[in-house]
Order: C-alpha cells, then structure tokens, then sequence
C-alpha cells in the first residue's frame, strides 16, 4: 500500500441498467474547448442495488437561489443518478448514488489519491496513524478542520470527541439500523485523550484497517446531527469536506459548492453539479447546448452522440459498482452449494457485457476490474470457472455447471426446471 420531493420519472429498465451495472467501460464525452478541471474521483459503491423510495425535494433556506454552482473558477456539470434512499444519513444509506455525494461534504479520517491503485492520502488525519503495535492506530487531527459554517455546527473545530462519534453509533447502534455494523466491530475501543488525538484499538490485526478508514462508510459525522436529523436540505448535510451540500431534487440534479474555508487545498472546481437524465435524446441536448460538461454512456451511445455533436472529446472510464445475483439461502434449491455453483458457473458474462453495455465493459472477478490494485489479471481471471474465454472455455463452463446440478440430483434432490428471479429496479 502507497501512502500519499416529487416522484422520481420512472426510466427504462435498459437506460438504467447500462449506465449503473458493474464495470461497464464507460465513455466519457466531455465538450471540448475552454479550460479543463480534472473530475472527481470516484466514490465506492454498496454492494448490491436497491430500489430506495422516492426521496424529497431540497427547498432552499433564505438567500440560497443557485440551480447551478455560482459564477466564478470553472464548475463541473455531469450526468449521474439523483437517487436518494428517503434518509440521507451517510452511515444508513445503500444507495451509491447518493453516498457518493455525501462523500464530496463528508471527511474520513483518511481518503484516497487514487482509489483503483490503491493511494491512499491523509484527509482529517494530519499523517497516516503512528502503529506501535498490530492492534493501535494513533491518528492526529488535522487543528484547522471545521465543520461547515451552517447551522447547527457554524463552523466550530472537528474534534476527537466528533470521530469517536461517528463510529460509536455504527459499531454500537441498532445493528438492524446501521447495515455496516459487522465492518465496525472488529473495533475493541476507540478513545479521544484529547481534542486532537484519537486512539483506535482492533481486536485482531486487520490488513485492511486502513483502507476501510479511507472508505465513504467511513464519513465523519457530528453528534449534533443525531438531533437535528439528517435530510435532502442544506442543513440535513453539514460536514467538513470540500465542498458544501447545495441542493437535492430527486430523479433530477443535486449539486455542490465549494468550501472556501476547507482546511485542504482549495478544490480546483467551483461547484459540481449531477443530472439525472430521463434518456440519450436529453443527453444530447444538454451537450450540445453545454448544458453538460461531460456524460457517461456506453460505446454505440457515445458513436451516436459524436455525431450530433461535434467537437466532443471522448476519454474512458471504468465504473466498479456491484451487479449480480443473490441467492435466498434458507429454502431448496439455494440451499445447496452445488445450485449456486451450477448457476454461478453457467451465467454468460460476456453476453451480458454485450447486452447491458453494448460490449463496452469487461468481466469482473470478485473485484471489480477498474480497483486495477486488487483485481485478478484477466489472464489470470480467465483460467476460473464462469470466466473462461471462447468456445472451448464456455463449453467447459457449462459442462462443469451440469457436473454440479448432476451432483445434485443424484443425492435425491429434484432438478430446478424453473427458478424465480426478482428484479430490482427503479
């Protein structure tokens, strides 16, 4: 490791899926001309997807009017989903979406440089942990942290007592309430000696310790949000980052503002802004108004759009948010691990890449391909069950797949003819 409102517009099921599914090769189309910023890095997503209420409409406090950031040093429009999960409490939510914006307000104790080569860099923490022993992390923070100038925190210092907070409530609270509960307690005991030091002690070594720190479920929240709640408005989102929450209209755009008294070096961007678009056709629009600074789409969408818009710049990216199946364990026939193994093994990967992404995405191993730090090599990948390449190797998969139902069955089970499938979606 390297230290350094109104219901959402229903979209079809295929927009949908093309633009969120795991490790889709996105194409990024950007406007060309003008100075360029660099864009935010990207945010981890939760594992699995899910279908979150209808979440409200940010109204603005008095004298807050922008829809976009103000004028001033370059701000970032881009398409994205404005999807809430009815909440907004950064510690609850499983909604990758809106985590990802919490996590432009929120700081960690640590963050990343460069998330898929696994870089991380110091964020509240003034340096990464002193280590005395496998069990302790001292972090120091950072004494020009604040929070937000906003009420009810009016920008005072971030403190110990603010960190020892923030995962007190994930590690002690309601487990049915707080989903990362399990992630939490292998913390024995955190402690705040004093304002600006805090102590954590694990109950085993924990290699990944600190990359769990730098981690959007890791956001540093005050205890005066636990009074006033937490919401879509500018003052349900008070945190200490870079930028400051502006706005969140549900199935449409949310944005925010830089923080122009951030303890870090001031963020290139003015604002960033995130439009939820209803489909391709907008998308064009948007752009060739400018309206857009960049869109995220798929290889025959992105052709499309290179056409009606000339002088668009295209660059590539890859999106590591989870996309697969889970199965209800506690019945027949997933109860089995020879079901799960036949069907796991059996799935085609490399139809569903060219269905869902019009061929512009790759397979994903148990991490996904763009986390390049972590992820198999494909040549590696590819030698797995499920992952074998050609005719040859998809022959293989299928026969290993009938190996395993064949097991199944001879132990008196019956053969599946019909399996029940849920799709989640909004």
């Amino acid at each position: 490791m390297t230290s350094a409102g109104p219901t959402p517009r229903r979209r079809s099921r295929r927009w949908f899926l093309g633009a969120s599914a795991t490790a889709a090769g996105y194409v990024v189309l950007s406007c060309g001309g003008g100075s360029t910023s660099p864009s935010p890095t990207a945010s981890t997503g939760t594992t699995g997807t899910q279908t979150p209420p209808a979440g409200p409409t940010a109204t603005l406090g008095p004298g807050v009017t922008p829809t976009r950031p103000p004028a001033g040093p370059p701000s970032l429009t881009m398409t994205g989903f404005v999807v809430g999960d009815g909440q907004f409490d950064p510690h609850r939510t499983q909604v990758g979406t809106l985590q990802g914006q919490q996590a432009f307000v929120y700081s960690r104790l640590l963050s990343y440089e460069d998330q898929a080569a696994n870089i991380l860099r110091t964020d509240l923490a003034t340096a990464m942990p002193q280590q005395p022993d496998e069990l302790t992390y001292v972090f120091k923070l950072n004494p020009a942290a604040r929070w937000h100038d906003v009420s009810p925190l009016d920008g005072r210092q971030v403190t110990a007592e603010d960190v020892v907070h923030s995962f007190d409530r994930q590690r002690l609270g309601d487990r049915s309430v707080f989903v990362r509960q399990s992630r939490w307690s292998n913390i024995a005991s955190i402690d705040a000696p004093d304002s600006e030091t805090v102590i954590i002690t694990t109950a085993e070594p924990l290699a990944p310790m600190l990359n769990w720190l730098a981690d959007p479920t890791a956001m540093i929240v005050a205890p005066e949000m636990d009074a006033t709640g937490f919401s879509a408005e500018p003052d349900g989102q008070v945190g200490s980052g870079p930028f400051r929450w502006l706005e969140w209209t549900e199935g449409e755009f949310a944005s925010v503002i830089r923080n122009e008294e951030w303890f870090g070096s001031a963020p290139a961007l003015a604002g960033i802004t995130v439009l939820h678009a209803e489909n391709a056709s907008e998308v064009v629009a948007d752009l060739r108004v400018k309206d857009l600074d960049a869109a995220f789409v798929g290889r025959t969408q992105a052709d499309a759009m290179k056409e009606a818009v000339p002088g668009l710049v295209e660059s590539h990216v890859g999106n590591a948010l989870f996309f697969g199946m889970r199965f209800t364990t506690s019945a027949p026939p997933f109860n089995d691990v020879r079901v799960r193994t036949a069907l796991a093994i059996a799935m085609n990967r490399t139809e569903m890449i060219d269905i869902f992404f019009d061929g512009s995405g790759d397979r994903s191993g148990w991490v996904s391909w763009p986390v390049s730090h972590w992820a198999l090599p494909f040549s590696e990948l590819s030698e797995w069950p499920g992952y074998r390449l050609g005719s040859g190797g998809r022959a293989q998969d299928i026969q290993d797949a009938r190996q395993q139902m064949d097991a199944y069955v001879a132990d008196g089970n019956e053969r599946p003819t019909t399996l029940e499938l849920h799709v989640e979606q909004t």
